[in-house]
């Protein structure tokens, strides 16, 4: 009986020695997609930047919708104005909804941390582009990392 109970010990040690940081450290990670990356590379440090999303990505959607979590599922269907599949969006993570004619055309999920749509979303929490729009943003040094506020958006006329 003592054996067991030792080794059930050993267990739980290993567990929260080793496991436990590892779990951590998956949960925290800070994976920035496309246009994050892009945000990241094309703007000096204290500059106000613009970028337009049409080309960014490289597959086809006319407007994006992206959501900040915490949400649920029928908060999302009601933000996106379409019935699809969507999951929970965990606190501290986005999903990026990519629309082509009024359907989801792709999701995109990640944890950025480093890039904010909090101002440009009026503090909804979610912020709407059609392909034809800029970004507008500051790229600022926060602890020794690049860190991206997306401040507005605007409306660019389509080419002809």
């Amino acid at each position: 009986m003592k054996k067991i109970e030792h080794n059930l010990k050993e267990v739980i040690d290993f567990t929260i020695i080793f496991l436990y940081p590892i779990i951590i450290c998956v949960s925290c990670s800070n994976e920035c997609n496309t246009l994050e990356t892009q945000l990241k590379l094309n703007c000096a440090y204290e500059t106000e930047c613009q970028m337009n999303l049409e080309g960014v990505f490289n597959f086809y959607w006319d407007s994006l919708i992206i959501v900040s979590g915490p949400r649920f599922p029928q908060e999302v269907k009601k933000i996106i104005g379409i019935n699809d599949n969507s999951e929970l969006i965990p606190d501290n993570s986005r999903a990026y909804y990519f629309l082509k004619n009024s359907t989801v055309a792709k999701v995109l999920s990640n944890n950025c941390l480093d890039v904010d749509f909090v101002q440009a979303s009026n503090g909804r929490g979610y912020v709407k582009y059609s392909i034809n729009s800029q970004i507008v943003y500051k790229k600022t040094l926060v602890s020794g990392r690049d860190y991206i506020s997306v401040i507005d958006r605007v409306k660019v006329r389509k080419s002809q």
